[in-house]
């Protein structure tokens, strides 16, 4: 009993006395066969619990790393838990954190949550445009609820629009030039046509 008890301290999970329940000393080896089979049947299960969730989680790393935005995940801490490699070269790993100016998009955990985005997510405030490191980033904060509806983290989805951002400053640009083009002459005809009434009138 002595020599078995030891082995299943050392993590030996297989070792059985096989005594049998003769004698108070079979009484006391046979139960702790029992002991040792039961703790080996539930190790197997959380064995088997936690590769489920190693597989979970390896295939919603792998959906977030397919995504073309940048995704980070926090706990209701503020603390970085995940963030796929779009975020990554986005951002700066070492950029991301409590204090930083995207961060500044969790708000409280009793912030109003506002409409649903997706099963468990819920938008906190509206989208945002940031000035980071140089780049224009669409920004969305949304709340990660658990089904009794507690707030289990906080999902930010980045987006780099420094180029979108240049085309509209472009667009606008001309739109002004063209506008300033048209008006100019347009002007220039309406002085003219005022100067060419003014004798008209003082004729009649």
């Amino acid at each position: 009993v002595t020599a078995v008890a030891d082995e299943l301290a050392d993590g030996q999970r297989k070792a059985r006395t096989g005594m049998a329940r003769t004698d108070e000393v079979g009484a006391m080896g046979a139960a702790l066969d029992r002991f040792a089979a039961v703790s080996q049947a539930r190790e197997d299960e959380l064995n088997a619990v936690l590769k489920r969730q190693r597989r979970e989680r390896n295939y919603f790393v792998s959906v977030l790393s397919a995504m073309p935005d940048g995704i980070v995940v926090q706990d209701n801490d503020g603390r970085v838990m995940l963030m796929n490699d779009t975020a990554r070269q986005l951002l700066g790993a070492e950029s991301v954190s409590e204090d930083s100016q995207i961060m500044g998009l969790n708000p409280i955990a009793n912030a109003a949550i506002g409409q649903s985005l997706a099963p468990g997510l819920y938008a906190l405030g509206d989208p945002r445009r940031l000035q980071f490191d140089g780049k224009m980033i669409h920004a969305q904060a949304a709340a990660v609820m658990s089904p009794t509806q507690q707030r289990l983290g906080t999902l930010v989805v980045v987006r780099d629009i420094s180029a979108d951002v240049r085309q509209e400053q472009q667009r606008d640009q001309l739109i002004k030039q063209l506008s300033a083009d048209i008006q100019q002459p347009l002007a220039q005809m309406a002085q003219q046509r005022a100067g060419q009434d003014v004798p008209l009138m003082q004729g009649v």
